[in-house]
């Protein structure tokens, strides 16, 4: 639903929890229980982040319940509603949600993208950044395997050395992938053993087994379409390219340029813009824009009533500045104007 708030950070709660008590070692354990629809709201907020929950149909039978539980790197948390919702998150920063349905449907629909979760035949993938728009039916149940960003990357580059990640997965998971499957009874035994005081996974020599096992299963099956003979046919991407789109996501609130994000990098301006291009598709400038405009629109899109926030505002701090020219290209991106998603979102919490 929302940030959990990993981000690599060790200092960090594990992903899917935020606030929560910890039961000793790593065994499942209660953290929600409740029929009330707005004391259920605040809860899953604690435990997540800011979001949106609003009923579809009849409330009469809601029911709460979920259970959570780390293993090392990865946090698995199993919830169920008991009517139909809908679900708003604010865009997730630091983690990567894997929703596995064990009930029920979830039809998701993002900036780029919508898939309809079927028990048994498909999964969701949330990725960090993305606007998201969930309806879950009365009969849903999702086992959700939660996990840092940084985390991800750093197994991802573990695994692939410096073939550039996808970037982003596809929001739909095949769960009837011979290999999906796989992936997937893995992490069904690991929710089951977790419901066990004398788990597995709380043995101190396979915890890092288990959890390493869960995340670079994940990468197998989310980049099954690259293999090792990729790596003779797409040209290795330098470490500076990654360096460089780091940077350009970190910095995008400030006056950088182009030469700025060389400077940083340590490459030349020349080199810079033909491995974006290559590797990304775009220039450092688009990409940059691209990365502003994303922002522009999460700001708007979860405007609050007395926030203050204006469209002339928003372009302005993210460094658009002729407005026109904003408009028609969040337009062309998003599909409406920015004035027509701000004043969507003042009037859904007006309500």
């Amino acid at each position: 639903m929302g940030d959990p708030g990993t981000g690599g950070s060790r200092n960090r709660p594990a992903p899917g929890m935020r606030g929560a008590s910890t039961a000793k070692g790593p065994m499942a354990h209660p953290v929600l229980d409740s029929r009330d629809f707005e004391q259920a709201r605040l809860q899953l907020e604690r435990m997540y982040s800011a979001f949106e929950l609003l009923p579809v149909g009849s409330q009469t039978k809601f029911h709460a319940r979920a259970t959570a539980a780390p293993i090392g790197k990865v946090r698995l948390v199993d919830l169920a509603l008991g009517s139909g919702v809908r679900v708003l998150p604010a865009p997730m920063t630091h983690y990567y949600a894997i929703h596995i349905l064990l009930d029920g449907a979830a039809d998701v629909r993002s900036d780029a993208d919508s898939a309809t979760a079927v028990h048994d035949s498909m999964g969701l993938v949330l990725t960090p950044d993305a606007t998201i728009d969930m309806r879950l039916s009365a009969d849903c149940r999702a086992l959700t395997v939660a996990v840092g960003r940084s985390e991800l990357d750093e197994a991802f580059h573990a695994m692939w050395a410096d073939l550039p990640r996808p970037g982003e997965f596809a929001l739909g998971l095949d769960l009837r992938h011979s290999q999906v499957a796989s992936w997937t009874q893995l992490v069904r035994w690991a929710a089951a053993d977790l419901a066990h005081r004398d788990n597995l996974t709380a043995h101190p020599l396979l915890a890092g087994h288990i959890d390493d096992l869960i995340l670079n299963g994940f990468i197998a099956i989310a980049c099954r379409r690259l293999s090792p003979a990729d790596s003779r046919e797409w040209p290795m991407a330098p470490v500076a390219l990654r360096r460089a789109r780091d940077y350009i996501e970190s910095r995008a609130a400030e006056p950088i340029t182009v030469a700025d994000v060389a400077r940083v990098t340590g490459i030349s301006v020349r080199t810079l813009q033909h491995g974006f291009r290559k590797h990304y598709g775009v220039t450092p400038t688009g990409y940059l824009r691209e990365v502003r405009l994303h922002r522009a629109h999460r700001e708007l899109r979860f405007a609050e009533p007395n926030g203050g926030v204006t469209v002339t505002d928003t372009a302005l701090r993210w460094g658009f500045g002729h407005l026109p020219r904003f408009a028609a290209a969040y337009q062309q991106k998003f599909g409406q104007l920015p004035s027509e998603t701000l004043r969507q979102a003042l009037r859904a919490r007006s309500l």
